[in-house]
């Protein structure tokens, strides 16, 4: 995880939250839903603990490069998937498109907003401090992603996380 002073000097850089509807989702849910396996895949905890360590905000091309996947679109599915499995056991409302028909699973976890670098998804405030709750009790959550970042932490991350992780 970034430093206080880095995260915050990385999350200021998002002045206008384009996508930012309302979900009733606690942190102690949220607490619940990270171990939940009948909700949460691995595959899903990966992403979500990778976007935690690089300052809780990263677009799909940027994650799919630090997973060494060779395409963002089976990203975006799957975190379309994951807010949708979320909406439906906890039945809450889902979040309709702000152009079209359909709905937006993805913001069920994140925010989201567009900058020069790409769409930017951003990790639900609620979710964040549920990701960090779960490391504070002890609980080995970010281990396996931490090992990721330090083993290779410059030859992986995109240009625009590097640029704001330093």
């Amino acid at each position: 995880m970034l430093n206080d002073k880095t995260n915050e000097k990385f999350r200021q850089r998002f002045t206008k939250i384009t996508h930012q509807k309302p979900v009733s989702i606690t942190k102690e849910q949220w607490m619940s839903i990270l171990k939940d396996k009948d909700i949460i895949t691995e595959k899903d905890l990966q992403v979500l603990k990778l976007t935690y360590n690089v300052g809780c905000a990263a677009t799909s091309p940027q994650l799919a490069q630090l997973l060494d996947m060779p395409h963002y679109a089976p990203l975006n599915r799957q975190v379309g998937e994951l807010g949708k499995r979320i909406a439906e056991k906890l039945n809450i409302q889902a979040i309709e498109k702000r152009h079209g028909e359909g709905f937006d699973w993805w913001n069920v976890p994140f925010w989201g907003t567009s900058t020069k670098e790409g769409f930017y998804w951003i990790l639900r405030p609620e979710l964040e401090e549920a990701i960090c709750g779960l490391c504070t009790l002890g609980e080995s959550f970010l281990e396996e992603v931490s090992f990721l970042i330090l083993k290779e932490p410059m030859a992986k991350l995109g240009k625009a996380l590097f640029m704001y992780i330093i």
